[in-house]
């Protein structure tokens, strides 16, 4: 195998299979982006790539009607799944952003929370209609996580993709205890954001994955004895840093008293919930989410889909 035909692989693993951007795979090879596009469409032509459209609408079409007419979704949407996690993230998003664009109106309050999905949903805003929205965080933020963990900079990048208005909340998400918790939320510089969780009209989620694989256990506020209660009620999925068993019951803990974030019983009284997750390991995650109500309308991808009906139907067997 010729240098030349080793690149090309090279290129077109890492753009389909992987889902880098051409100016990421630019950017890791020494390559201008010119010659990464040139070489992807190199082999399209050579035959080292072959693309095949299937149309899954027709059953994706099925599977959102099952799930919403199962759990009484205002609305359910289902992309195609990618060849890696990356790729399935970002079709969950841009669906989001689809959706989101529908249904936000003049003047609606949009709350928004966290993850690797919703980040990838307000990258892929470009394009939306302009309007006069207000976008607040619905918890605070995590300083040692990702970028997409940073709230306050994904409430900008919506506000700014829809040319509304952003409201920062400058605290933590988890505290080190309940008396800082409560001189913070009775901030008079915090009090103003919070106040707007009442207004919000349109909210968009992630849905965390099980306590014992969340990137939250990271940042090192939850201690040995939290991750153990939390574990003991069986939580396999948190929405805003609160997390709730498969049945959807919230996981009565006392780091729930560390937590600055909506309450979920608050985020239920909104009238639009969207959920955006997808993936193997969150499956029982989202399930918990739609059996707690905590969501009102979901964004996931065919694989998960065909498992939470898979999963439906086993519980039923039972």
């Amino acid at each position: 195998m010729n240098s030349e035909i080793k690149t090309i692989i090279q290129v077109a693993r890492l753009y389909y299979e992987k889902g880098l951007t051409q100016q990421e795979i630019a950017t890791e090879m020494q390559l201008s982006r010119s010659t990464v596009s040139r070489l992807l469409e190199k082999a399209r032509k050579e035959g080292f790539v072959e693309i095949r459209v299937l149309d899954p609408y027709n059953h994706n079409q099925d599977l959102a009607r099952t799930l919403q007419q199962r759990f009484n979704l205002k609305a359910c949407v289902i992309t195609s799944t990618g060849v890696s996690e990356r790729t399935s993230r970002r079709a969950i998003g841009l669906a989001a952003a689809g959706l989101l664009d529908e249904i936000l109106k003049e003047g609606d309050v949009l709350g928004v929370s966290w993850g690797s999905t919703l980040y990838e949903l307000a990258i892929n805003l470009n394009g939306v209609t302009p309007r006069a929205i207000q976008v607040v965080p619905l918890l605070g933020g995590m300083g040692q996580l990702p970028r997409h963990f940073q709230v306050n900079e994904l409430a900008n990048m919506f506000a700014q993709a829809f040319g509304g208005t952003a409201y920062a909340l400058h605290a933590p998400a988890l505290v080190g205890s309940a008396e800082v918790k409560r001189a913070l939320i009775n901030d008079p510089s915090l009090r103003p954001v919070i106040s707007l969780w009442s207004q919000i009209t349109v909210a968009v989620v992630g849905i965390g994955p099980p306590i014992s694989v969340s990137p939250m256990l990271s940042t090192n506020y939850f201690g040995d004895s939290d991750v153990l209660a939390l574990m003991h009620q069986g939580a396999v999925g948190d929405i805003c840093a609160r997390f709730f068993n498969e049945y959807g019951r919230l996981c009565q803990a006392s780091v729930n008293e560390r937590i600055i974030a909506v309450d979920l019983e608050d985020l239920r009284r909104i009238p639009t919930v969207i959920g955006v997750a997808g993936g193997p390991e969150k499956v029982r995650s989202i399930l918990g989410a739609l059996r707690g109500r905590w969501i009102n309308t979901l964004v996931t991808d065919l694989s998960t889909a065909e498992e939470l009906i898979r999963s439906i139907r086993e519980d039923r067997l039972e």
